[in-house]
């Protein structure tokens, strides 16, 4: 699966490869699932196995053993769920959980509807969209304009 607003380089989870970039992108890695989400500017966070980068202009790095990870950029609900041995949230609003098999994954703009797909259950959001089919994978993939991946 790719997703790209800009240049990219690939990452894959499990047999899904995802890209998902707001700009230039390094990759980190989770496991068997490499992750790209960027904004602006950042550095690198990591958790045991977790190497992430997420970036939106200002960022906090997180540091916990083999578990939950919390990044915030303005008001958020705060929520940790043991889900395997990776959870994650990434929140700029209001945000629901979602998680997954091995992985939970929250990445909001805005409002969002949750895709969950096999073990795993995604949501990105920056506003209204429709959603993207992927190989047994349902996303909600919002930015504005969007297109169907198949």
């Amino acid at each position: 699966m790719q997703i790209q607003e800009s240049n990219c380089s690939e990452g894959s989870v499990g047999g899904v490869a995802m890209q998902i970039q707001e700009s230039n992108c390094s990759e980190g890695s989770v496991g068997g699932v490499a992750m790209q989400i960027q904004e602006s500017n950042c550095s690198e966070s990591s958790v045991g196995g977790v190497a992430m980068q997420i970036q939106e202009p200002n960022c906090y790095k997180c540091f916990v053993g083999c578990v939950p990870m919390q990044i915030q950029e303005s008001n958020v609900f705060e929520g940790s769920g043991p889900v395997g041995e990776v959870v994650m949230q990434i929140q700029e609003s209001n945000c629901l959980e979602g998680s997954v098999g091995g992985v939970a994954m929250q990445i909001q703009e805005s409002n969002c509807s949750e895709g969950s797909v096999d073990g795993v259950a995604l949501k990105i959001q920056v506003s209204n969209c429709s959603e993207g089919y992927v190989s047994g994978v349902a996303m909600p993939i919002q930015e504005s304009n969007c297109c169907e991946f198949q």
